[in-house]
C-alpha cells in the first residue's frame, strides 16, 4: 500500500505544510510483509515486495528431465 507520512524535522520555522518537503512523504508497504520498501508491484489486487511477489510463485526445477 502506499501512504504518505509526516516526516517533520522540527526545524523552528512556521510550518509551511505541502511546501515543505518533510511534511507529506510517501512510503510504499508490502501488504505481504508490511515493510517499508522502495518499489511496489501489483499482483492479484495487491502490491507486493519484490521478495514476496517471487515467494508467490513455484520454482520450476530445471534439473530435472521434462
Amino acid at each position: 500500500m502506499i501512504k504518505y507520512e509526516s516526516n517533520c524535522v522540527s526545524c523552528g520555522f512556521p510550518c509551511m505544510k505541502d511546501s515543505c518537503p518533510n511534511y507529506k512523504v510517501r512510503v510504499c508497504i508490502c501488504d505481504k510483509c508490511k515493510e517499508e520498501v522502495e518499489r511496489l508491484f501489483w499482483y492479484n489486487g495487491f502490491q507486493y515486495c519484490k521478495d514476496c511477489l517471487v515467494s508467490e510463485f513455484d520454482e520450476v526445477d530445471c534439473d530435472d528431465d521434462c
